[in-house]
């Protein structure tokens, strides 16, 4: 198989999205790792581009003109702005959909009067996928934690104990894609959280399935910045991998950003062993 081609959502167009995606896809370890499609406005990314001196030949680009040059305002989001922002995210979740691309890498997004204010990210990327949960797990090494989104979608909220079943069951297929098969899930309900985040440091368990709650306890290197995958439950989309949000501490990094497009390759290519059956050893 070759490299995983990886849709990246280049973010609110008038935040610092468009440029951390381009300096991110255009990294020697990112351009080794994947291929990357940047979903964004030509005009807006061009510009960048040019201000940044980036040389981008070779990356792949979807062209979504939704952003009106006479008004372009950059460093100064507004609603239209996070509403092409969120354009960008439905056209790269459609890309994979249609077997376009092998995952999605979203860009720094801020969620305005077009979105439901309560909206975080992965109820979002639920709702657009049409599945009734997502989950996001943050990886750091060995450090691994899957935290669930609220219900959203059209599919509605479920049952307690089923939606825990499927979360354990995602648990264990995330670990597989990255090469951890049979890997050891263990749930924060059935121990303190302080314990349980003691046995992940420990290396007694290989991903820490937690609630939303319990994010005050996550390791430091867990903490918002880094790099973190927002899995839909549901077979439509393999993996959607954000960087560093609006929601992190300071400001989105080019790093974050090309540390998320490396976790999204990462996770394309298990996913794609995985549909064959067996996952490959790392």
């Amino acid at each position: 198989m070759g490299r995983p081609l990886v849709a990246v959502a280049t973010g609110d167009p008038a935040g610092i999205g468009p440029e951390v995606s381009l300096r991110a896809a255009t990294r020697k370890e990112v351009r080794e790792a994947c291929r990357t499609l940047l979903v964004g406005d030509r005009w807006v990314l061009e510009y960048h581009a040019r201000r940044l001196g980036i040389a981008w030949g070779g990356i792949e680009l979807w062209d979504l003109p939704n952003v009106y040059t006479g008004e372009y305002q950059p460093g100064r989001p507004d609603e239209a702005s996070r509403a092409a922002g969120a354009e960008y995210l439905e056209a790269a979740l459609e890309a994979v959909q249609r077997k376009a691309a092998d995952a999605v890498c979203a860009g720094p997004l801020g969620f305005g009067a077009t979105l439901p204010a309560e909206l975080t990210e992965a109820e979002l990327i639920a709702q657009l996928t049409g599945t009734a949960l997502a989950a996001t797990a943050r990886v750091k090494g060995g450090l691994r934690v899957l935290l669930p989104a609220g219900p959203a979608g059209p599919a509605g909220s479920e049952p307690e104990e089923e939606a825990a079943g499927r979360l354990a069951d995602l648990g264990r297929r995330f670990l597989a894609a990255l090469g951890i098969p049979g890997g050891r899930v263990e749930a924060v309900g059935r121990v303190l959280a302080e314990e349980a985040f003691r046995r992940l440091r420990a290396g007694e368990c290989d991903l820490l399935v937690a609630d939303q709650g319990t994010e005050r306890y996550l390791p430091a290197e867990l903490a918002p910045g880094g790099a973190a995958a927002t899995v839909p439950l549901g077979p439509a989309v393999p993996c959607v991998v954000a960087g560093p949000t609006a929601a992190a501490v300071g400001a989105p990094s080019e790093a974050g950003m090309a540390e998320a497009l490396g976790l999204a390759a990462r996770l394309a290519d298990g996913w794609r062993w995985l549909v064959g059956g067996q996952p490959r050893a790392r």
